[in-house]
Order: structure tokens, then sequence, then C-alpha cells
């Protein structure tokens, strides 16, 4: 899966959580880094937007 469209799951399951559709994409474009590091590490893009959302909403 090519990153852009899992970082477009990621965001989907943000918004899965609760999370305002606008705050997600500027939370995943501001810490780009971050979930590249997910995505490069093979982590599935549900796991990284649960995880994001536990430590950071």
């Amino acid at each position: 899966m090519e990153f852009d469209r899992w970082l477009a799951k990621v965001e989907h399951e943000l918004v899965g959580l609760g999370v305002d559709a606008l705050e997600a994409k500027t939370e995943v474009d501001e810490h780009r880094d971050w979930f590249e590091d997910q995505f490069d590490s093979g982590v599935y893009p549900e796991i990284t937007g649960v995880e994001w959302f536990t430590h950071h909403c």
C-alpha cells in the first residue's frame, strides 16, 4: 500500500474515533514524520489511528 492511501485510512480511523475531520488532517500533517515511521514499520493504519488518539486526544 502506498503511504498516501495508508495515511487516508489513519485519518478515517481518527474521524471514526470522534476527531473532527479537519483536526485529523491537521494532526497528521503536523506530525507527518511520526506517521511515516509507523508506515515504514509496517503498522496497520487502524492501530496507528487508535494509538495516536489514545496518546494525543
